[in-house]
């Protein structure tokens, strides 16, 4: 493809993007120009600093932990809606991870001691936690039967 057509397509596409961003904005729908700009940020991001993606997404999420604390934990835009930045973080950065490996037909983690010791703490964790859940459930379903 020509160079010069190809430069005057993509800047037809970021001007068609930004356009409709921008109305989108004006009509109060903020959460996709949100997510474009959070996009953008992003790819700036890792082409000025040169590092990953995950790096990046990981440093701001242990930086919102260090600087927010609790607040950062669960933010509550609205009452009866709470948002959990770090999981919604870590899924994406998983999902990167996923999407980066998949050309190279690869595994995104390594075969080794820590990462083995990592998965069987998990798993130990989410079968504690799932044990523990069934038993207060049991418990509060003994304790309704016996109230009635």
């Amino acid at each position: 493809m020509n160079p010069r057509l190809k430069q005057r397509l993509i800047a037809l596409g970021g001007a068609l993007l930004a356009v409709g961003l921008g109305w989108l904005a004006a009509t109060g729908s903020y959460t996709l120009p949100a997510l474009a700009g959070v996009v953008a940020l992003a790819a700036i991001l890792v082409r000025v600093m040169r590092l990953s993606a995950e790096v990046i997404l990981l440093g701001l999420l242990l930086i919102g932990y260090i600087v927010g604390n609790r607040g950062f934990a669960q933010l509550l835009p609205v009452p009866w809606l709470p948002l959990f930045p770090a999981e919604w973080g870590l899924a994406a950065g998983l999902a990167w991870l996923v999407i980066q490996a998949a050309p190279r037909q690869t595994l995104p983690w390594r075969r080794d001691a820590l990462n083995r010791a990592v998965l069987l703490w998990l798993a130990a964790r989410g079968f504690w936690d799932a044990l523990i859940a069934s038993a207060s459930c049991l418990c509060g379903s003994i304790c309704r039967l016996m109230k009635s």
